[in-house]
């Protein structure tokens, strides 16, 4: 059984060897993988040229078409009864392929497989990505694994995907055959072209789930995740309300679907006011209220639009709270009620 390895790469010389190496070193031989550079400008050219092994096939885009198109161009090249993908900046447990070919070797009737894995991002490290999301780990909880694995019937993974993405694309496999039925990437799709790509795929089949991390994933500052944040999130909570919409007569899934975009929201609201963008974190809040009526984004929108001598007095008042607290651990039998910080002020 051939396994085509599809490998899109953008200005990921620096790591990009790393992820080929993993593949080099599978147990399982029978593989084919297809790098796709994606109109790299660094020195991925030099990085593939270093490789001589005859399985790998590399194609080139001229100019950067994104990440979606780079998958779409290494699934047309595909020969394998399987598909599996690997970002340039991740890398496979040398078991990787054995184990997950075992379970749908098993489970004939599964046409999608992924495995937990490892995510690193800085010097944090989560062992088991799958279980740091809260409704895949009560899915996990209420379901006993059988072999090392778990088959989710297709309606239990559609409701998960409605509301987080506990697959990374390092750690799908597919069937070839289930291209025809549910198509490919969505090139229009800057970021979050697997998300929406897997619920489709959610509205038709099951899925099996490996226990083990056969993967590791690297969150790095140049990431398409992070790089298109914004855009990211935007096109995430269209791509559910359309869900959201079709499927009008589902009430478990309309809720789902709400509690997704909620979930998305919150991240924009976040984000934006990590940044300091307070018009943008109070607007993506009055959306997010006319998506969802969640009352949080009232009460978070009116305290993003705050004035600015609002902000100050609270930093203000911040900054009084940490001296004080400072001074009364150097001095903690001082009763006296001069703050040394607020002397000559």
């Amino acid at each position: 059984m051939l396994v085509s390895v599809v490998l899109p790469t953008f200005n990921r010389g620096y790591c990009l060897e790393r992820a080929i190496r993993s593949v080099l070193g599978q147990t399982y031989p029978d593989w084919e993988l297809i790098v796709v550079d994606d109109g790299s400008t660094d020195d991925t050219q030099a990085v593939l040229e270093s490789f001589k092994d005859s399985r790998i096939r590399v194609f080139r885009h001229s100019v950067n078409r994104g990440v979606a198109a780079g998958r779409n161009t290494g699934l047309a090249a595909a020969r394998g009864d399987f598909i599996a993908f690997l970002d340039s900046d991740d890398e496979w447990r040398p078991d990787k392929l054995t184990k997950q070919l075992g379970v749908m070797t098993r489970a004939p009737d599964t046409p999608v497989a992924f495995t937990d894995l490892v995510w690193r991002r800085g010097d944090v490290e989560a062992t088991s990505f799958a279980r740091t999301l809260p409704v895949f780990s009560e899915l996990l909880r209420q379901h006993v694994p059988t072999g090392g694995h778990l088959i989710i019937p297709q309606r239990t993974m559609y409701l998960c995907l409605l509301q987080e993405l506990p697959v990374k694309p390092s750690t799908l496999m597919l069937r070839a055959q289930i291209l025809r039925s549910v198509g490919r990437f969505d090139e229009r799709l800057r970021s979050g072209e697997d998300w929406e790509f897997l619920i489709r795929a959610a509205r038709q089949c099951d899925f099996a789930y490996l226990y083990e991390p056969l993967a590791k994933s690297f969150s790095l500052p140049d990431s398409t995740y992070r790089r298109f944040f914004i855009q990211d999130k935007e096109q995430l909570i269209v791509v559910l309300r359309r869900e959201q919409a079709a499927q009008d007569r589902d009430a478990e899934a309309k809720a789902a679907a709400r509690r997704g975009m909620i979930l998305l929201r919150k991240q924009l609201y976040w984000y934006y006011m990590d940044k300091g963008f307070h018009p943008q974190a109070a607007l993506c809040c009055l959306k997010g209220f006319g998506e969802t009526f969640d009352p949080f984004f009232l009460a978070r929108a009116a305290w993003a639009f705050r004035p600015p001598w609002l902000w100050h007095l609270r930093h203000r008042l911040a900054e009084l709270a940490r001296c004080h607290a400072a001074h009364r651990k150097r001095c903690p039998n001082d009763g006296s009620q001069t703050n040394s910080c607020n002397q000559g002020n």
